[in-house]
């Protein structure tokens, strides 16, 4: 198995798991405003922290989000840049190969 797939198989599973503890937790907190045993054991600040959570794990994949595109544009920028400096070494080198003047300046 490669390292890769390692890496996507624990991310997904970590994912999993978050994703799971957050859908508890947002059901949890749904039943504060019902008749429960479980009503009122959220604190305005335990809702807070929630938010501010989901908020950040948020931001966090738009940061990365973010950095895989700036790099993916990079890259191509540089294959392109490289493909035009190509491109112009070799009409450089074209054009030395026909131009009337080199024979003139051999002849000499």
């Amino acid at each position: 198995m490669t390292c890769n797939v390692k890496n996507v198989g624990e991310i997904f599973l970590a994912a999993g798991l978050a994703f799971s503890k957050m859908s508890k937790l947002i059901i949890s907190l749904h039943s504060v405003g019902e008749a429960s045993p479980s009503s009122g054991k959220w604190s305005v600040q335990e809702i807070q922290m929630l938010q501010s959570s989901v908020r950040n794990f948020n931001n966090e994949l738009k940061r990365i989000h973010d950095s895989i595109k700036l790099a993916d544009n990079n890259k191509n920028d540089t294959g392109q840049e490289k493909s035009t400096e190509k491109e112009n070494e070799e009409l450089a080198n074209d054009a030395k190969k026909k131009s009337p003047f080199e024979k003139v300046n051999n002849v000499s």
